[in-house]
């Protein structure tokens, strides 16, 4: 990337806290209302909220993977622990998690350009997070407190989104510096010997198979929020 395009890094987190901050205000009033419409169903009168330990039993789990949107509730019920049936709490925790989602979007599009090579990636990924924390179509999904599952599978789709690109970064060998090349492999004697592995195959060690399921575990966690 030229430098000449880089952003120096305050410029860059003063820009970003004023997006946070105008997001903030944008969606101030909204705070202020009351349950509307499915709120009174999924939260007013939800007694399965008022008490976390509904959340920790197999039959939540297994309401889960059935559709049941075990993950909102359980938010639900951090909320109604911690204030009450007070709808100040819910909507300023759905303006929290709209607020870490846009965080999320701007990491991963300033990944995504890095990856891509485009220059001036640092000020396209600040346009395109203010595009994704202002756009009137988010209106429902930050104020609507039903809503919320929403916010949790934008959140999450991106947390493993940016997990799946870190596992798939090449690693560096101990006491190896980028700039330093690799030395070269001794090719074995295929006298006598047996192949390890099928050829074009990779062998996939333990940690790599870890790293790469984490995102698959929380995507799924996105899809049973959404459902």
């Amino acid at each position: 990337m030229n430098k000449q395009l880089q952003v120096p890094r305050r410029t860059l987190v003063a820009a970003f806290t004023g997006l946070l901050l105008l997001t903030v205000a944008v969606y101030a009033r909204g705070m202020n209302g009351d349950f509307e419409f499915d709120d009174v169903r999924t939260v007013q009168l939800n007694r399965n909220i008022h008490h976390l330990g509904n959340f920790l039993t197999t039959s939540s789990i297994a309401g889960a993977i059935h559709g049941w949107r075990a993950l909102t509730e359980f938010t639900f019920a951090l909320n109604y622990w911690a204030a009450g049936l007070a709808p100040l709490s819910f909507h300023l925790t759905n303006l929290a998690i709209h607020l870490a989602a846009t965080l999320l979007v701007f990491v991963f599009t300033r990944q995504m350009l890095a990856l891509a090579g485009a220059t001036g990636g640092q000020c396209w990924a600040l346009s395109v997070t203010a595009k994704f924390a202002l756009h009137p179509i988010q209106t429902q999904a930050v104020v609507y407190i039903t809503q919320r599952a929403e916010l949790l599978a934008s959140a999450l789709y991106l947390g493993a989104l940016l997990l799946r690109g870190g596992a798939h970064r090449p690693r560096r060998s101990a006491g190896q510096t980028p700039s330093s090349p690799s030395l070269p492999r001794p090719k074995p004697s295929s006298r006598g010997l047996r192949p390890t592995s099928r050829p074009g195959r990779r062998t996939v060690a333990a940690g790599d198979r870890g790293a790469k399921g984490l995102p698959e575990t929380i995507g799924s966690l996105g899809i049973a929020t959404f459902r």
